[in-house]
């Protein structure tokens, strides 16, 4: 394991510092994770605001599950995160467990990540194509000339 890691990093050293396409090759990768970063940084944001506002709104009507929209079909980012970091807490405490334990724990950490990543549209197959509000179906109909003449 050792070696092929190794070998990896070697490979990986050999591709960064190459000396025709090895600045061009840095030069991206340094731009990728400054995307990324601040891609996190702007998700990190809209939890935080969410999970705020909607303690603020549990606070002044009361707490319930409903606020937090574990009911509807689209989940808010703070309903997404809490589902995920639960699935992930779920997992960790799973590896610690015996082995009959650990599958199942684990099957259901599984389905709470895999949850939490399909409302917030990881999944492409699970996106919904919607304009102003109405499913795309209900857009054709509206726009197709109607033949009652």
């Amino acid at each position: 394991m050792n070696k092929l890691l190794l070998l990896g990093l070697g490979a990986g050293a050999m591709y960064l510092f190459d000396p025709r396409m090895g600045r061009r090759r840095r030069a991206l990768v340094r731009d990728k994770a400054v995307h990324y970063s601040k891609k996190l940084q702007c998700a990190v944001d809209t939890v935080g605001q969410d999970l705020a506002n909607r303690v603020e709104g549990m606070r002044h009507e009361g707490p319930s599950l409903e606020k937090l929209g574990f009911y509807k079909e689209n989940w808010a980012p703070a309903t997404r995160f809490i589902v995920g970091a639960a699935g992930t807490a779920l997992e960790l405490y799973a590896m610690t467990r015996g082995r009959g334990l650990r599958g199942l724990m684990g099957l259901g950490a599984l389905g709470l990540i895999a949850e939490a990543l399909t409302n917030a549209h990881i999944l492409p197959h699970h996106r919904r194509a919607q304009h102003n509000g109405k499913p795309q179906q209900q857009q054709q109909a509206a726009a197709e000339p109607s033949s009652s003449t």
